[in-house]
Order: structure tokens, then C-alpha cells, then sequence
């Protein structure tokens, strides 16, 4: 294998979303771009979850299953967000966000 020697298994500190605009001293952000292989849809229903809704959203669709991906399409959009795919990605433009 010919990258197997370049992988490592390391620990890292989390924070939930409202933790971290706690710990910031933020209430809201403007852009959030998530890619993390696989857990996109599990930060997104906790942003739509506490109302978390930056102006742009982007997020890797492939690891989603189409119902889920259906649901929060239709979910972002009743939200007021214009929807884009790009590739494997979704963008997400909230249009009173600007």
C-alpha cells in the first residue's frame, strides 16, 4: 500500500457548533464550508437544528443518502436558500443574507 505509511491516527479536540460561538463570542456566521468525509450531513442537521444559518453554506453531498439529501434540500430552500451543485459539493446561498 502506498500510503498507508503516510496516514496516522491522531486526537483532536470538538466542539459542538453552539460551543464554539460560545467560546468565540460569536452568535452567527457569515460563511460555513464543511468537508468532512462523511459527517457533513451530521453537522448540517445540527446547524438547522439551532437555527445556525450562515449566508453560505457548503457542503460534500456524496456521502448522502438521496432521501436525506432530498429532505434537507428542500429543508435549506424553505429556508430561504438558493441551492447550487458543483461537482460534488452544494452551495447554499441564504437570499436575504445579503
Amino acid at each position: 500500500d502506498g500510503v498507508a505509511h503516510r496516514i496516522a491516527q491522531q486526537d483532536v479536540e470538538t466542539l459542538t457548533v453552539a460551543d464554539f460561538l460560545r467560546k468565540s463570542g460569536r452568535s452567527s456566521f457569515d460563511v460555513i464550508l464543511i468537508d468532512t468525509e462523511g459527517y457533513d450531513e451530521v453537522i448540517l442537521r445540527a446547524l438547522l437544528e439551532h437555527r445556525l444559518l450562515p449566508k453560505v453554506l457548503s457542503f460534500e453531498f456524496i456521502f448522502f443518502d438521496p432521501n436525506d439529501l432530498h429532505w434537507l434540500l428542500k429543508e435549506l430552500e424553505s429556508l430561504g436558500y438558493e441551492i447550487a451543485r458543483t461537482g460534488q459539493d452544494i452551495v447554499a446561498i441564504r437570499q436575504d443574507g445579503f
